[in-house]
């Protein structure tokens, strides 16, 4: 039945003039509450990362009723205005809640969803990516870290197991995997050298944060992140050279630092714990030294003995003796390295990297600030990284990028010094 005088509306004038509970407004507010148990009250614990774990977001205890009895206009007009304002609350929180679960209703949606619409969602897209990346890391990216039969079950198998437990290490594997992608498909490069960069960075964030972390349980998981975060920091180098960025000293010594991490790791541990039932013992165990050919390691000691003569009598490369001391221990460990260094092998092109994971912090130190005779030295082992370059397409190019920048840097004065590296990186 409508009062004389209503004009229909929820809640009517007349009621609000007299201070009744108007039936219009109590249906209206019945058929609310029903309409929002259907749509929320059976939500499941979390649908979304912006909504509540438990409970209906959008439900409110309504206020209590106003007494019909003996009430004041001004109190009626109270109630309304308190029920005004928590329905535009309400409003404001069913749309915020809506867009956030972007379940608005569309009238032009297609009843079926095809795969193009499924991976232009970024969520599915990227999971997709990933598990394109990781199919392509079992199928062949994995022998970018196995040069030999001996470590190629290992790379393949193990590593991949390790990861599924460690989210930094399945990061590496995938910046890995994308760059190997990049390299084989040439139509998708720049879009999976994106990639890797994108999962490098996360491995790195990660890394960088939690270093000081490494036990027992998670050590094989920085171990093998490190070797990879390497090898991705030897391409960045050697990619430099071909692009409109060039390689800096700075750039160089922070991929050296970068090795020097995956000493730091086994130093956290015992010896036995990495050689006694490890799976990586396979790449830890010792192995023996086949003798060193002659022929370019006789030319490269009789060059790397007229570097260490100047690093004995040019006394102004140094500010005392110690840094001294330094220099010249870098260059008797890279007459050590040039000889037991072998491009031949898989075993011998590793040993490259023996001079770099020894190198004393006085004399990156220097490295980084430009000295001179730091400069001089690190071209000398840019020239016996030039070999390996043919056999690594990672590596291509490593050893004419570090030399053109330090072509750019040294002094006029001690540019002749650059005359025999040149020979063998150009």
């Amino acid at each position: 039945m409508v009062v004389p005088n209503c004009n229909e509306e929820s809640p009517c004038n007349h009621c609000i003039r007299h201070g009744f509970e108007c039936s219009l407004a109590r249906a209206n507010r019945s058929q609310s509450s029903h309409t929002s148990a259907i749509l929320y009250g059976d939500l499941p614990e979390r649908t979304s990362p912006d909504m509540p774990a438990r409970g209906n977001p959008l439900r409110r205890e309504d206020p209590p009723r106003a007494s019909t009895e003996g009430t004041e206009d001004t109190c009626a007009a109270s109630i309304l205005q308190a029920k005004l304002k928590e329905a535009r609350e309400l409003i404001v929180d069913v749309s915020e809640t809506l867009e956030s679960l972007r379940v608005v209703p569309k009238p032009s949606a297609p009843t079926t969803v095809s795969y193009e619409d499924e991976f232009a969602n970024p969520r599915v897209r990227d999971g997709m990516e990933s598990l394109r990346l990781f199919h392509h890391y079992f199928v062949s990216a994995y022998s970018l870290l196995s040069h030999e039969p001996a470590t190629a079950e290992l790379w393949r198998s193990t590593v991949p197991e390790i990861a599924l437990t460690h989210e930094y290490l399945m990061h590496g594997v995938l910046a890995l995997s994308a760059l190997h992608y990049a390299h084989t498909h040439h139509a998708e490069r720049q879009q999976y050298y994106v990639a890797s960069a994108h999962y490098q960075q996360l491995a790195l964030r990660f890394f960088s944060t939690s270093v000081g972390a490494i036990n027992k349980e998670n050590c094989e998981a920085y171990f093998l992140l490190s070797i990879i975060i390497f090898l991705l920091s030897t391409f960045r180098i050697a990619r430099m050279g071909d692009g409109v960025e060039r390689v800096s000293v700075q750039t160089v010594v922070q991929s050296f630092v970068l090795l020097q991490g995956i000493r730091d790791v086994l130093a956290s541990q015992s010896l036995q714990r990495w050689l006694v039932g490890n799976p990586l013992a396979v790449i830890l165990a010792p192995r023996p030294m086949c003798q060193p050919s002659l022929g370019l390691q006789t030319e490269v000691q009789i060059q790397l003995m007229r570097v260490r003569q100047l690093a004995q009598e040019e006394l102004c490369f140094y500010d005392g003796e110690e840094l001294q001391h330094n220099y010249i221990d870098s260059i008797d460990q890279l007459q050590t390295t040039s000889v037991w260094a072998d491009p031949t092998s898989p075993e011998g092109r590793r040993r490259i990297w023996y001079w770099p994971f020894n190198l004393s912090p006085a004399f990156l130190h220097s490295l980084r600030s430009g000295r001179q005779l730091a400069l001089i030295i690190l071209a000398h082992f840019a020239a016996l990284v030039r070999p390996l370059e043919e056999k690594d397409w990672v590596l291509c190019g490593w050893s004419s990028s570090v030399l053109a920048m330090i072509d750019e840097t040294l002094d006029q004065r001690w540019s002749h010094w650059l005359d025999w590296p040149r020979q063998y990186t150009y």
